[in-house]
């Protein structure tokens, strides 16, 4: 059997063929790919509208959610930085599925070219995510909001989850299958399962946050060495994505997050963290020097909108430093604490 040839094209990055490529075309490349030109200004304005702008409503959530964390534990820092962010979370939530949704009615054939790609596809978790994130930091405003809001945002993301997976498996996406089609970002769907417990351990569904935090590291067991193999050694990042590197960290310290939140209403905020999380904030602390040494070696990325992919990551990485300070207590603990808040506060604001 012929081996599989992969093109390597500077303008999409590596692809197996021209649609798993699309996505990271310009819209007006895609709305001619599409046959569906925009014709008027709101059309045009709206062809820039992207799935991967909903990493907007992720990262500012998750932002959110620290500042929401911090305030709930630590006595000397108010809640209200928190809530604010968790506003703007909302309202650009709010912006950006009414934008998609008049996207979809005007541009059809565009939004379903971008919907049918794998990678685009899972960029949708951005909004799904952000959802349950929201819901989590609501459980000391509204309890009855947040519940609603949580189970609507659970039914979601495992509704893209599920399509996600079963599509490469019904081969709706193609016949072809090449570690090319294995990015970082192709990641986020299925591990953000492991966001469920956040918000299902203060609303007392400890046996559904197991259960998600299960399935996250199930895809987190598979996914991890693939696509760490893919990018290490098979075919390398293109310099302007690299910021997907962060994803790396972002997963680590996701399953470390998600376990302290199901561990915390059993045991208590103090509960001290066994082996399992130890393991997973090792790694997580070890892939950020890595990341950092990597773009200290080969040079920053220019700003743009992949630099999105930076702050959640790295306000996951805080998190869990804030929750591991909370468990042990530890003077270095507290030092690692504000520098990573530090480093996701600085992300965040240069991000905008």
């Amino acid at each position: 059997m012929e081996p599989l040839k992969v093109s390597y094209d500077d303008s999409h990055g590596p692809s197996t063929s021209l649609r798993s490529a699309e996505w990271l075309s310009p819209p007006s490349d895609q709305c001619r790919a599409s046959g569906d030109v925009p014709s008027g200004r709101v059309r045009r304005i709206l062809s820039h509208v992207l799935l991967q702008w909903f990493g907007t409503v992720f990262a500012t959530s998750g932002f959110a959610y620290l500042w929401i964390l911090m305030g709930a534990s630590i006595a000397s820092i108010p809640r209200t930085p928190g809530w604010v962010l968790l506003g703007v979370a909302m309202l650009t939530l709010l912006l950006l599925v009414c934008a998609y949704a008049l996207k979809m009615l005007l541009l059809w054939q565009l939004c379903r070219t971008e919907l049918r790609d794998p990678h685009a596809f899972s960029l949708l978790a951005g909004l799904t995510a952000g959802m349950l994130l929201i819901s989590a930091g609501c459980v000391d405003i509204n309890v009855v909001m947040a519940e609603v809001f949580w189970w609507i945002s659970c039914a979601a993301h495992s509704l893209v989850v599920i399509v996600l997976i079963s599509g490469y498996f019904c081969e709706i996406y193609g016949g072809e299958r090449h570690l090319s089609w294995l990015v970082p970002s192709s990641f986020i769907a299925p591990i953000c399962m492991a966001l469920i417990p956040l918000g299902a351990g203060p609303l007392g569904y400890t046996q559904v946050a197991w259960m998600s935090w299960g399935v996250g590291a199930f895809f987190f067991v598979v996914l991890y060495p693939l696509i760490f193999l893919r990018v290490a050694f098979v075919l390398p990042l293109l310099r302007r994505r690299r910021p997907q590197l962060f994803i790396f960290l972002g997963a680590c310290c996701l399953l470390a997050n998600g376990y302290f939140a199901s561990v915390r209403f059993e045991h208590g905020i103090g509960a001290l963290p066994n082996d399992l999380v130890n393991a997973f904030y090792g790694l997580a602390l070890f892939m950020a020097l890595l990341i950092v040494v990597i773009h200290l070696r080969v040079g920053w990325v220019e700003p743009s909108a992949a630099y999105w992919t930076y702050v959640f990551p790295l306000s996951a990485l805080a998190a869990v430093t804030v929750n591991y300070y909370l468990s042990v207590g530890a003077l270095w603990c507290e030092i690692m604490m504000w520098i990573c808040v530090g480093m996701a506060s600085v992300a965040y604001v240069l991000v905008w």
